[in-house]
């Protein structure tokens, strides 16, 4: 509220009468409010690995999936800006269940997860190069495996709590449309929802 509150105040919109209809602009009505929406992000666990050789060639490798979304070039662009190095010198390695576990890419949560896990590692690998090395690249290279921790999205740690009982049966939060858990008695539900 207080980031729409200040908007208002530095479009000149605070001001405004609240009648409908009254402003216009030649033909044109002018509106008196403004509306706002947000979207989930939502993260799921994800591993990640990348190497660095001597001439300052990174390798970029974790199990993610373009499925026509642009993970390639975000996850390259991610990946260049936390390893802090240009474009060119990223070779990034998805879509391969061989490479550090990722997830899927459904929810939204794809990038959220895999650009998260990739800034982490590349963390950690400055880190390490500044430490050991004093921030340069050994001729033989350095590699890094990194994480970003977490759970399955169903699973949360808040449990299903419907008309204040509390339900160990469903991660979910306890919403009609979310949890099946609301529709009966918590003794005759088995099973997660």
């Amino acid at each position: 509220m207080e980031c729409l509150r200040t908007g208002a105040e530095r479009f000149g919109w605070s001001g405004r009468d609240l009648t409908p209809g009254i402003r216009t602009d030649g033909r044109w009505l002018i509106g008196t409010g403004v509306a706002s929406a947000t979207y989930p992000t939502r993260r799921r666990k994800a591993q990640c690995r990348i190497s660095v050789d001597g001439s300052g060639r990174y390798t970029v490798e974790i199990d993610g999936s373009d499925i026509g979304t642009g993970a390639w070039t975000a996850l390259t662009q991610i990946a260049a800006d936390a390893l802090r190095t240009d474009l060119g010198s990223v070779e990034l390695r998805i879509g391969d269940s061989r490479l550090p576990f990722a997830g899927g890419a459904g929810g939204s949560t794809g990038l959220a997860s895999w650009g998260t896990a990739i800034v982490f590692t590349a963390r950690d690998l400055r880190t390490r190069l500044d430490e050991q090395y004093g921030g340069q690249l050994p001729a033989d290279g350095v590699t890094v495996e990194g994480e970003l921790p977490g759970s399955h999205p169903r699973r949360r740690r808040t449990p299903c709590t419907p008309t204040g009982r509390t339900s160990s049966r469903c991660g979910w939060t306890a919403t009609p449309e979310r949890c099946a858990c609301l529709a009966r008695p918590a003794s005759t539900t088995p099973g997660r929802s």
